[in-house]
């Protein structure tokens, strides 16, 4: 198999993985029927028609309960409810959904989610996150000034992605993997597959795709400065060269120029929006749904943002990393958590004010590399 083909089995397949849960087919006899309008529902969200979405959702739990997809419409309609604003009926669905889901996967699903909802929405005057001491990750044998970016998955490693190599921590805080790297400029994990961009390429698994940019009609290797994965599955790359986010397909053949921008870190939300950092300010700015950018107008407290590092949750929260705190903003733009812990040094653990990247995890967990410390620091 070519390594383009490659490249493009393992995307599709990982993206395909990630954007449906886990499912055991019981054979139940209205499962058909629920397959039906389960790809209804998807299809409605897919084109934000949320309501509709909803509805579709509803109908399963309704009228095929005994149906296989039934826990899963109650889980993904949480979704498309907080992107309304109603999270608190995401919450009891959930937990609806937990309950009775009949599937050890599904339920933990639902916890992993409605514990990001309760940390993000219902805990007034309490600490949004706290630090976890035994979960944290000696940094020093990275060169903290040549990280791209750092990916945890679901058996909690942590994988952070450097100009000289990819370093994978266990979730006992060591380093459980070092793989020797050609300038990495970001690692992109979905459903067991490892996506190592490079300054010009794509490495999976041994397999090397390039990347090649076309403008003015002429071909040309890109130069990556960030990379993320959209939701169908296109990688979209932030290159230096022609200071502008490209758009690559699983086949790693350039698709479109996205939007301008000298952009050191992008994320990609569920909903097909893509979070942006500029380079010289720290602003961040959105590229919409239809292709369109405009400014992110959050706020730190009124204060302008000078972000490091953005990430979204599968809510599509938005997560705004800055050196010394963690701005959250819901998916109707309004910021809901601030998070700034403190001063941090070597001696001084759990604060952080020297914030080089981040990662946000499938229940909410924050994953901060702080440059004074010289740790990764994990705050639940």
């Amino acid at each position: 198999m070519t390594a383009a083909r490659v490249l493009a089995a393992c995307v599709v397949g990982a993206c395909i993985a990630a954007a449906h849960l886990p499912l055991t087919a019981q054979n139940q006899p209205d499962d058909d029927a629920a397959a039906q309008l389960f790809t209804a529902a998807e299809a409605a969200r897919a084109e934000a028609r949320f309501d509709d979405a909803i509805a579709a959702y509803h109908r399963i739990v309704a009228d095929h309960p005994a149906s296989t997809w039934a826990a899963r419409a109650l889980i993904e309609s949480a979704t498309c409810l907080v992107v309304t604003g109603a999270w608190s009926d995401a919450m009891r669905q959930l937990q609806t959904a937990r309950q009775k889901s009949g599937s050890a996967e599904l339920a933990d699903v639902a916890l992993e989610r409605n514990t990001i909802l309760y940390r993000l929405h219902l805990r007034p005057g309490q600490p949004a996150y706290q630090f976890a001491p035994n979960a944290s990750a000696n940094a020093s044998a990275i060169d903290l000034r040549r990280v791209g970016n750092i990916a945890v998955d679901g058996r909690d490693l942590v994988h952070v992605a450097t100009r000289k190599a990819l370093y994978v921590y266990n979730e006992f805080g060591s380093i459980a993997r070092t793989v020797p790297g050609d300038d990495y400029r970001s690692v992109i994990l979905r459903d067991g597959a490892v996506l190592l961009v490079g300054e010009s390429s794509v490495r999976l698994d041994g397999e090397v795709v390039p990347l090649v940019g076309q403008e003015a009609g002429r071909t040309r290797d890109v130069d990556v400065e960030a990379a993320t994965l959209a939701p169908g599955g296109d990688l979209l790359v932030a290159d230096r060269k022609s200071r502008s986010i490209l758009r690559f397909g699983a086949d790693g053949a350039f698709r479109a120029r996205v939007a301008a921008g000298d952009v050191v870190r992008l994320a990609a939300s569920p909903l097909g929006d893509v979070a942006a950092v500029t380079r010289e300010t720290g602003a961040v700015f959105i590229v919409g749904r239809d292709g369109a950018p405009h400014a992110f107008t959050g706020t730190a407290g009124g204060a302008p943002m000078r972000a490091v590092d953005v990430a979204y949750d599968v809510f599509a929260h938005l997560y705004v990393l800055e050196r010394d705190s963690v701005s959250v903003f819901a998916p109707t733009g309004e910021r809901i958590v601030a998070f700034a812990p403190g001063g941090t040094g070597r001696t001084v653990i759990g604060g952080f004010h020297t914030a080089v990247a981040f990662a946000v995890d499938e229940s909410g967990r924050l994953f901060v590399l702080d440059a004074e410390s010289e740790r990764v620091q994990v705050y639940h």
